[in-house]
């Protein structure tokens, strides 16, 4: 079975420097993809009322609709507003759900957000998260993920984890393949990683597609013009095949 999966950093349904909210074409652009199963973070679990949006679904539930029957939410930063955190867009049904607390500190709410679903005779676990700003912390929240994956997951499960890493100076892999069996997808067809931000401009590496007992059959940055200004960051996309 053959699937294609998508990571995006939402920026809260806004673009770079806040100009607009793009909830509504982030929708189409998403389901222009085509994609089996979406992995967010920077969701926000509200539109905001200043908008007064004849709307009453969560943004989440928004782009989920009428395309992705699946969906999950985890809820991590909480304020006076509203909250976010990451999600999971699915065509396939969802078993279970999980949110994983990560967070440090007061400034970074951070988690980790897993379910899983059934691909013929296989449980295939989804994992999506967002890490912190500094490679400190971001160590310490990978060793967290590592534990976590390997109390809930056999060696032999297959396995997608995919999320905003900020891992700039592309230090986590090496933890993820050496100790959980990991492989990032762009990494694996080029050899390095794909640039992802700012969406602009993209230099820096933040976003990845990790996975466990699937071939990479491709993998890509959605460089196209109008997924530079709808988010701070671009999509990464990924076609898996599961393996026998």
């Amino acid at each position: 079975m053959t699937l294609k999966v998508l990571t995006y950093n939402l920026h809260k349904g806004y673009s770079v420097f806040n100009l607009k909210y793009n909830l509504f074409d982030i929708k189409e652009a998403l389901k222009s993809t085509d994609a089996d199963i979406v992995f967010l973070q920077e969701i926000a679990g509200y539109i905001p009322e200043k908008l007064n949006l004849p709307v009453t679904a969560l943004p989440f539930e928004v782009l989920a609709e009428n395309i992705w029957p699946h969906h999950s939410y985890g809820k991590n930063a909480v304020y006076k507003k509203g909250h976010h955190g990451n999600a999971i867009l699915s065509s396939f049904a969802m078993q279970t759900k999980n949110n994983l607390d990560l967070s440090l500190h007061q400034l970074e709410k951070r988690g980790l957000l897993h379910t899983q679903i059934q691909l013929g005779e296989k449980v295939v676990h989804l994992y999506c998260t967002h890490l912190n700003l500094t490679h400190r912390h971001r160590r310490k929240q990978v060793q967290e993920i590592i534990r976590y994956i390997k109390e809930t997951s056999e060696m032999s499960d297959p396995i997608i984890f995919c999320g905003d890493f900020n891992d700039w100076n592309k230090k986590l892999s090496y933890y993820l393949e050496t100790e959980i069996g990991l492989t990032e997808s762009f990494k694996t067809m080029t050899g390095t990683y794909a640039n992802s931000y700012p969406a602009i401009y993209p230099v820096m590496p933040l976003d990845r597609i990790y996975s466990r007992g699937f071939e990479v059959i491709k993998s890509k940055p959605l460089l196209h013009r109008h997924w530079r200004l709808l988010s701070d960051h671009i999509p990464l996309m990924s076609t898996l095949k599961l393996c026998d």
